[in-house]
């Protein structure tokens, strides 16, 4: 008996949910909004100031310091820039006897903010893009110092040689990663 009390009251329900959808009326209207546009963002950088930096006279096993490079963001979204390097001349292939590294510094003072890359082989340079900024803002600035050390115990076949580098500032939109390839190989701009 319950079971039929049930069943009937859930077929009324339906009967009147039917019913009901059934015989819906609404009004409506649709606005029109035109001359929208769409413009796509802009990764650029310039004022790379502190560039090209020389280290001359250097001695094994002594520590040199660029001074002050500034890269500012000069596109109109947010940016994550990488550094790498290639050779254009000279006689002196220092790859593996010079160590690196990288750190951002306050703009104003060269005082120490952050290290980007650690020291390593020189070479790392030629085959890795270097992450050094991150999430750079438009028209922000970053400031680094490179620091070069040759190593203590290099040969003596290097005195008096030299090489001549491009340093490539990669700026890509935040969140992406770096250009596929060595840096040495690159044949953008």
């Amino acid at each position: 008996m319950t079971k039929r009390i049930i069943v009937s009251l859930a077929m009324i329900a339906l009967v009147i949910a039917g019913v009901t959808s059934a015989t819906v009326a609404y009004f409506s209207k649709t606005a029109v909004s035109s001359g929208n546009t769409f413009t796509m963002g802009t990764v650029d950088v310039t004022n790379t100031s502190g560039l090209p930096f020389m280290f001359t006279n250097m001695i094994p096993g002594e520590q040199r310091e660029s001074g002050i490079i500034k890269v500012r963001n000069t596109g109109s979204i947010p940016i994550d820039l990488y550094v790498g390097e290639r050779a254009t001349s000279g006689t002196g292939d220092f790859k593996d006897v010079v160590a690196y590294a990288i750190n951002e510094v306050s703009c104003s003072d060269g005082s120490y903010v952050h290290q980007w890359v650690g020291w390593q082989a020189v070479k790392s340079l030629f085959s890795t893009w270097n992450k050094v900024g991150e999430n750079i803002l438009t028209w922000e600035y970053r400031c680094y110092k490179v620091y070069v050390k040759p190593d203590a115990n290099m040969a003596n076949t290097f005195q008096g040689q030299s090489a001549v580098t491009d340093v490539l500032i990669h700026a890509v939109q935040h969140g992406y990663s770096a250009p596929s390839g060595e840096p040495y190989n690159w044949v953008g701009p």
